[in-house]
């Protein structure tokens, strides 16, 4: 049923999604006003004109009633399940759903996010740290919708790990944060065209969000240690680590 899709596995997921994708009926609704040039030929400009505006309304109405299908009605949920799976929105959707997080009880004190891109068909990558009583690393990888529809390994591809944190990966972070100021993240000149562009967001209770967009491909020697590329160099090498693990 199309409204299951969360509880689906990422094969099914796909599968759906790829559903809905594989229509050709709406190539053949579109043809529909070619049927007007014989019109035109046999009974003249007007009548094939009248016959252009009701073949355009009639693939109006034709495609509305297709997207009532069932099967593509669940291809857009598995598509929106997949994202929300995969965590592939914008940052700022994840920043209020994590600013939200801080005032609960049992709340992490700092909430670190991150979102690269690899472009221009790479994979989406998401990562979330937790720093509190229970420290945890959330990270999520993907293609994005239309490029994992068009590879037929794209399942293999698909990563998500929710697991604490280790003390040794705790104290990187917190060593790392500690260096962190508004000031000291302000992002380095550096342009690249597609490449790898990142953003970052380290949220603390009660204070200002600290965000910083950097491209992580290409990066000069000279920006290695910028504090910028540090932390989204952190956040690449955490999910690196977990994804190696056997």
């Amino acid at each position: 049923m199309a409204h299951d899709s969360a509880s689906v596995s990422d094969r099914e997921l796909l599968d759906r999604m790829l559903a809905g994708r594989n229509d050709w009926t709406v190539t053949l609704w579109l043809l529909v006003p070619f049927l007007t040039i014989p019109v035109g030929v046999g009974y003249g400009e007007k009548a094939a004109l009248v016959a252009l505006f009701a073949s355009l309304a009639l693939c109006v109405l034709l495609l509305r009633l297709r997207d009532r299908l069932p099967r593509l009605q669940a291809a857009r949920l598995a598509e929106l399940e997949y994202k929300r799976r995969f965590r592939l929105h914008d940052l700022q959707k994840y920043e209020a759903e994590a600013i939200a997080s801080l005032d609960k009880p049992g709340a992490p004190e700092v909430v670190m996010l991150f979102a690269g891109q690899g472009l221009p068909h790479g994979m989406h990558h998401f990562v979330r740290i937790d720093l509190g009583h229970t420290p945890r690393l959330q990270i999520r990888r993907a293609p994005r919708p239309l490029e994992a529809l068009q590879d037929e390994d794209a399942e293999t591809k698909l990563f998500r790990y929710d697991q604490p944190l280790t003390a040794a990966q705790e104290n990187r972070v917190r060593e790392l944060l500690a260096k962190l100021s508004p000031a000291t993240l302000t992002p380095p000149s550096h342009s690249v065209i597609d490449g790898f562009p990142c953003t970052a967001v380290v949220l603390r209770r009660g204070r200002e969000p600290m965000w910083v967009e950097l491209n992580m491909a290409g990066l000069p020697r000279e920006l290695h240690e910028h504090p910028a590329a540090c932390l989204m160099r952190l956040f690449m090498e955490l999910e690196q680590e977990v994804s190696e693990r056997p």
